[in-house]
């Protein structure tokens, strides 16, 4: 162990030639743990080849694997699922520490934050057939789509948003994983919203074709009754008069053209053409329609 923590090579094969035991603990950390903690993937591959046991459990629950997911090492995430599979422990996937976090949940949570080497952890996670609806999986409030697409909406406009970017790598990941399109998040009832929802307001077509491809529900309304067809009009509360229409109306035609129902309201009695109709939505009464594209609604 204190030779796979200093990252000594030679001295960890030394002693493995020696007959050291490759899953020989102190305080219950293995070296195959030393060496993901470190991010070290070579003394990972050697303890590999050495017949290290991927399923060793620390005191606090983490596994190598959940470890390498929290510190972000890509290669040793790839090289521990293919070790999983071959030793015939794939449970080890979504294995969980203490019911609390998974590897996926773990690796998720830094990159919502930006990180990209977390990103290549979730996807190979992803698509190895790790659960992203497992309760462990995710915080009970946000499910991973959603957390995604909120990503995703924060990323547009910015260096990195629109394209493939890593929200919507993320949002296609999620549901090539079989995530509930129509998963909603919300502390309350009251605050449920949909991914759709969320990419509706934000005018990010791009993650809402995704969605609608994935078998997202072109009608699923947040609590308050709003569609993401209203959510698409509205904006999330933005002025128009200010700032380009153009994203929220490709999110309208795509939605329309995916039979969106334009007839739905919100509990307050508002629909998609009162809410394309207000260049601020937040106005206690709405002005006349506006001389812009807005009217091609």
């Amino acid at each position: 162990l204190h030779a796979t923590l200093l990252g000594d090579m030679g001295a960890v094969r030394k002693l493995l030639d020696r007959g050291a035991s490759v899953n020989q603990p102190v305080d219950s950390t293995t070296p195959l743990m030393a060496a993901a903690g470190c991010s070290n993937a070579s003394l990972l591959r050697v303890l590999l080849d050495a017949s290290a046991n991927v399923s060793e459990i620390e005191d606090d629950g983490s596994t190598a694997l959940l470890i390498a997911c929290h510190v972000g090492c890509s290669q040793a995430v790839a090289m521990l699922i293919k070790a999983a599979r071959d030793q015939e422990v794939t449970s080890l996937i979504d294995l969980s520490r203490h019911d609390t976090e998974t590897p996926l949940s773990c690796a998720m949570r830094r990159a919502l934050q930006g990180s990209r080497p977390h990103l290549a952890c979730v996807l190979s996670l992803l698509e190895a057939r790790a659960n992203p609806e497992s309760a462990a999986a995710r915080p009970a409030t946000t499910p991973h789509l959603v957390a995604a697409a909120i990503y995703a909406a924060q990323k547009l406009g910015r260096k990195g948003g629109g394209g493939d970017s890593p929200g919507l790598q993320l949002v296609r990941a999620l549901l090539a994983a079989h995530a509930n399109p129509d998963a909603a998040s919300g502390a309350s009832r009251s605050q449920r919203k949909s991914a759709l929802c969320v990419a509706a307001a934000a005018g990010d077509d791009a993650t809402a074709t995704a969605l609608l491809d994935g078998g997202a529900s072109v009608d699923q309304p947040m609590a308050n009754g709003a569609t993401p067809l209203i959510c698409a009009c509205a904006g999330g509360g933005r002025d128009f008069s200010s700032i380009s229409a153009e994203p929220q109306l490709r999110v309208v035609a795509t939605l329309l053209a995916r039979r969106a129902d334009p007839a739905l309201r919100k509990a307050n009695g508002a629909s998609a053409l009162y809410c394309a109709c207000r260049t601020r939505p937040e106005a206690s009464n709405p002005p006349p329609p506006p001389a812009s594209d807005w009217a091609r609604c």
